[in-house]
């Protein structure tokens, strides 16, 4: 594992993605269990559905991006970590796709406590 996280920082892209996806999402997920407990039971996590019930979830659903972009990001980098000698500009995308996913959901949930609260 060890030798795995060392071959991860030896790319300069590959280091600064994980780096700033991990503090995006930390920053985010430290927001949320601040925020959590002004939060209503329901919020709208769905409004590209129908109206109604459709578009709102419980609160703890909240936890469902969070999870999503860590197991992406662990896949991508297992994935880009294996292929970076063979195919280095390969695993530069992926590492950079899993950044640009962790921004993108940092902005989905700091907008939804933005509207909710």
């Amino acid at each position: 594992m060890q030798r795995m996280i060392k071959k991860l920082f030896n790319d300069k892209i590959a280091g600064w993605s994980i780096t700033i996806s991990a503090s995006l999402l930390f920053l985010c997920l430290v927001s949320v269990l601040i925020t959590y407990r002004f939060m209503p039971p329901y919020i709208p996590l769905y409004n590209k559905l129908a109206w109604g019930y459709a578009r709102v979830g419980h609160t703890f659903e909240l936890i469902f991006p969070f999870l999503l972009v860590i197991l992406f990001l662990g896949i991508n980098s297992y994935i880009g970590v294996s292929i970076r000698q063979k195919i280095p500009l390969l695993s530069r995308f992926l590492f950079v796709t899993g950044l640009s996913l962790s921004i993108f959901t940092t902005i989905f949930i700091i907008k939804l406590l933005t509207i909710v609260l």
